[in-house]
């Protein structure tokens, strides 16, 4: 019994970790543990990853396919279990949170700005941790795979470089559909 507590504790402090929260006597109460980081261990457990997202073709609107980029990385797990889309949010750097400004909500995990375990970290997972280069290159392919179909493939199959998923994802939402129609390029 007292290992199930431990672990418990344990995929907490991970999680807190990972959103850079403060790990103290009132995000570690086991009232907030028990049931809710048990929920999370069951939610990622039973997590299966989207279908892949098809080639972007010339008769999608521009804003349907903005919308399948931005929701499709928000699906699919990285390497720690944190949605990819962190990887290409608008903001890149984490500010940290900060306690007064985001409290934790009342017997439950995650702060008061979230709806949800997913979305704060997807909000508060830092770009410098080992495992981001790895989620960067699984968005990189999702967004290459997505680019087959338009203008904007070649730039991305050369090898003088790493292209980060967060330049790829700007530059994808700001260039390859015709201005004048809202149609891809």
């Amino acid at each position: 019994m007292c290992e199930i507590h431990l672990k418990k504790c344990s995929y907490a402090a991970n999680y807190y970790s990972i959103v850079h929260r403060q790990i103290d006597c009132d995000s570690m109460t086991w009232r907030r543990i028990k049931k809710h980081f048990m929920d999370l261990k069951t939610i990622v457990k039973n997590h299966t990853n989207p279908e892949d997202l098809s080639e972007i073709y010339r008769k999608i609107t521009i804003m349907k396919a903005i919308e399948l980029i931005e929701e499709h990385p928000r699906g699919v797990l990285g390497a720690i279990k944190v949605p990819l889309a962190y990887v290409i949010r608008k903001e890149p750097d984490v500010v940290p949170i900060a306690i007064a400004a985001n409290p934790l909500r009342v017997d439950l995990p995650y702060g008061t700005a979230f709806e949800s375990f997913y979305d704060e970290m997807i909000s508060c997972s830092n770009h410098s941790r080992a495992a981001y280069l790895e989620d960067n290159a699984s968005a990189l392919n999702i967004l290459v795979h997505v680019l087959k179909g338009t203008s904007l493939k070649s730039p991305f199959n050369h090898s003088k470089g790493t292209v980060m998923a967060e330049e790829l994802s700007l530059l994808l939402l700001s260039t390859i559909f015709d201005p004048t129609n809202g149609k891809p390029c």
